[in-house]
């Protein structure tokens, strides 16, 4: 019992900047007192920090970041013209999401992962500047090992290729499947690793993203993430339905700017080479 107000005591004191989570986590360990005490202590660390451990590359990508939204919103205004109506609800949409509206873009919607796949697989193959890679499960399956292989081709033509997966969503990722990409030349970063995120108390944040970037002008996005259940190859999981994106134009920019965000905070730093943001022709 007194262990018990020993830590009741703790979180008071943890959270007392914070008098709404302090009463969720308190109210959490009277109703399950073991599971509410355990879950605390793993994860109900804020993420706070990135901004002074990160140091000048965050004070780049918030330069990125402006530079980039100048440059949407001129791109975005010369192609709206004299329509207000449009030019208010742009306004309104950058207001809601801290993201403007983008002109200039084509987008190719899949419905089956099979065509999804190919598409990605077939622009990595066109790559010749950088392929950027974001994908919250990676596996070393059938499907996990031709993006490998096609990687560490791409890598060995001299394209740089950068690929962050996540810590817990593949956490059964097989470590001979990374030191195949690292030895072919692939950099590798994992978005808190279970073993650091637990003794971080941040098991809770997790990178759900699905992003392939190549060259900076084409870009993918959905619900698929790497591996054969996402082609209904899975005997747990049977058919699968998902819906994936292709985007090229100005949108891709974006699509930039986020992985860059998420390699700064797995990595420490930017990549070196320049020319990762090309503007797509009006």
């Amino acid at each position: 019992m007194s262990l018990f107000i020993v830590q009741l005591a703790c979180i008071i004191v943890a959270e007392y900047r914070r008098p709404y989570k302090a009463l969720t986590w308190l109210a959490l360990s009277f109703l399950v007192p073991v599971v509410g005490l355990l879950a605390y202590f793993l994860i109900a660390k804020e993420y706070a920090g990135f901004r002074s451990a990160a140091g000048s590359g965050f004070e780049r990508l918030e330069r990125i970041r402006e530079d980039i939204m100048k440059r949407s919103l001129e791109r975005t205004d010369a192609h709206s013209g004299n329509e207000s109506e449009w030019q208010r609800q742009a306004k309104l949409f950058r207001g809601m999401t801290g993201f403007p509206v983008t002109a200039c873009n084509e987008t190719t919607v899949f419905s089956k992962g099979d065509q999804a796949f190919e598409a990605m697989l077939d622009a990595i193959a066109s790559a010749r500047h950088h392929i950027h890679i974001l994908f919250y499960i990676v596996r070393s399956d059938r499907l996990g090992n031709r993006f490998e292989q096609m990687l560490v081709r791409k890598a060995r033509e001299g394209v740089k290729v950068r690929l962050i997966y996540d810590g817990v969503g593949s956490r059964h990722l097989d470590k001979s499947f990374l030191k195949r990409l690292r030895a072919g030349g692939v950099e590798t970063g994992c978005f808190f690793p279970i073993r650091s995120a637990l003794l971080g108390r941040r098991l809770n944040y997790r990178n759900h993203r699905k992003i392939v970037v190549v060259d900076g002008k084409t870009g993918f996005f959905g619900g698929l993430n790497i591996g054969e259940e996402y082609l209904g190859r899975s005997r747990r999981y049977g058919y699968w339905r998902d819906t994936h994106f292709a985007i090229a134009g100005d949108a891709v920019l974006w699509l930039q700017y986020t992985f860059l965000a998420d390699w700064l905070r797995v990595m420490g730093g930017f990549p070196k080479r320049k020319a990762i943001f090309p503007i797509s022709p009006a």
